[in-house]
């Protein structure tokens, strides 16, 4: 006997907020829907992206499969890239919390593919007799279901509460976005509507029931309001009198102006707000950058990581470096440019900034490097 563990879709988690606290939410925040907001489809699209380009490589003082690794790096499945297959797992970790690829092996249990699969099509059942878990996968073609053990998917998980089943951290994004979403909806109607901005239709003489008044008012609307008519002369006859409404545009700039939704979201995600096009206060992009890698990136690295060493056995970890600004154009830059850079230098060797820079050693690497004030550094640039 098990205990079925399915995916909450949007619609039934908000009658449950309905019946917890009375309060009913409508804007998707989680699954696909939430794409449609600009600013978490940038950060979506920066996590993953980041993450997408960045190639798997052995730990220090470990090793890894070579065959796995190359097919984790190149093509984890026939339908996939490295990148589309990190892209996608990332992107469903912050969608929905969690992330799934089954593990293909051969006759001899060496792992052959990583096939990506959406949440959905993912049930968890817990024995409620052993605890034990297993995974009901449907897939979206050939009417195929396979029932998997722990070992036979990787499970990627974030924000857990429980150790097991992960959280998207969108949700706690509900005011924001909803606050959001309610002043494009109010700027898209103004716009929509050009100079008419509504107001108050005046009958002279007469009483005029709801359906009648309901009439007038949609015939109105459609021979004076939208911006095809913006600008139009409007015709009355003697029996109506036409009063528009003051639009106050300090409400409209108000809208336009607010970043709180797009920082609020920013930190949720952990993303620096220069990589939203907003300015930093009291840091640098470099520093912003660096924080960004050790907090935000390295927990999904972790959870990958850890992962795939548990169902298969490889120590990896994820190569940062060009996240990082530390290739070797970004490492010559930072040694040969610079007076503070020049001084430093007088007091290392020479194999010592060629080990730096990737170059073999050379017979006079021991001696300090020599400065001469204009090029930079004397030593030989070729190895």
């Amino acid at each position: 006997m098990g205990v079925f563990v399915a995916p909450i879709s949007t619609t039934k988690q908000n009658f449950i907020d309905f019946i917890e606290s009375s309060d009913i939410y409508s804007t998707e925040i989680t699954g696909e829907k939430a794409l449609r907001n600009s600013d978490i489809f940038t950060g979506i699209n920066i996590i993953s992206g980041d993450l997408g380009q960045s190639k798997f490589r052995p730990t220090k003082n470990s090793e890894a499969d070579e065959q796995f690794l190359k097919m984790i790096n190149k093509r984890p499945n026939n339908k996939q890239s490295h990148y589309m297959f990190m892209y996608a797992t990332v992107a469903n970790l912050i969608l929905s919390g969690n992330s799934y690829a089954l593990i293909h092996r051969d006759k001899l249990g060496v792992v052959e593919s990583l096939e990506f699969v959406k949440p959905e099509q993912v049930n968890v059942i817990q024995n409620v007799t052993t605890g034990e878990w297993t995974y009901d996968v449907t897939m979206d073609y050939g009417s195929i279901m396979y029932k998997c053990k722990p070992e036979d998917i990787l499970h990627f998980r974030i924000t857990t509460v429980d150790g097991f089943l992960g959280r998207s951290p969108l949700l706690s994004l509900k005011d924001e976005v909803a606050m959001q979403s309610n002043g494009s909806k109010i700027l898209s109607k103004f716009f929509a509507n050009g100079v008419f901005g509504g107001g108050i239709l005046k009958l002279k003489g007469g009483y005029v029931d709801n359906e009648t008044k309901a009439k007038i008012r949609q015939d109105f609307e459609k021979a004076n309001g939208g911006s095809t008519n913006s600008n139009g002369v409007i015709v009355l006859d003697e029996s109506t009198e036409f009063q528009e409404y003051k639009m106050n545009t300090d409400i409209l700039k108000l809208i336009q102006g607010n970043k709180f939704s797009t920082q609020q979201i920013a930190k949720v995600l952990g993303i620096p707000l220069n990589r939203f096009g907003m300015e930093l206060v009291n840091s640098t992009d470099s520093g912003a950058n660096d924080i960004y890698i050790a907090s935000t990136i390295s927990q999904y690295e972790r959870a990958i990581c850890d992962e795939i060493e548990i169902k298969t056995g490889n120590e990896l970890e994820l190569d940062l470096t060009t996240l990082l600004n530390d290739t070797y154009e970004d490492r010559r830059k930072r040694v040969f440019e610079g007076k503070q850079n020049k001084e430093l230098l007088k007091a290392i060797k020479t194999n010592e900034i060629r080990d730096y820079l990737g170059y073999a050693d050379v017979e006079e690497g021991e001696e300090l490097m020599k400065v001469d004030g204009k090029e930079g550094v004397s030593a030989s640039e070729e190895s």
